[in-house]
């Protein structure tokens, strides 16, 4: 059964980020997507267990992060910034169902973080 990834998912335009402090991968995402202007919301997966199993589920039980979640509910893997750009373009504002959403996800890059 997938998790429900409703609580995590972010407004139009912005995107939700499961990462973890020692994380290289993510800080360096996440520098680029406050220098580039995309909002964005930080979960540290090591404190929220829903957002573990999440990142798990999305990688077939190994999680991986920087895991990124759109507001469609789609989730991809370590990707870069301009996939992050051209994914949150593709998303129609309206798509999100903030009602019982549960994770479609894709990996973009299966490199392991850290």
């Amino acid at each position: 059964m997938a998790d429900d990834i409703t609580p995590y998912l972010p407004a139009a335009g912005e995107v939700t980020v499961f990462s973890a402090e020692w994380c290289g991968h993510c800080t360096r995402l996440k520098g680029q997507l406050a220098r580039a202007g995309v909002g964005y919301r930080e979960v540290q997966i090591e404190q929220d267990p829903a957002a573990e199993r999440i990142a798990a589920h999305v990688n077939g039980g190994d999680w991986l992060i920087p895991t990124v979640v759109f507001p469609d509910g789609q989730a991809l893997v370590n990707p870069s910034l301009a996939v992050v750009q051209a994914t949150l373009a593709s998303v129609p504002p309206a798509s999100a169902s903030r009602s019982g959403a549960t994770l479609a996800c894709q990996a973009s890059t299966t490199s392991r973080s850290g």
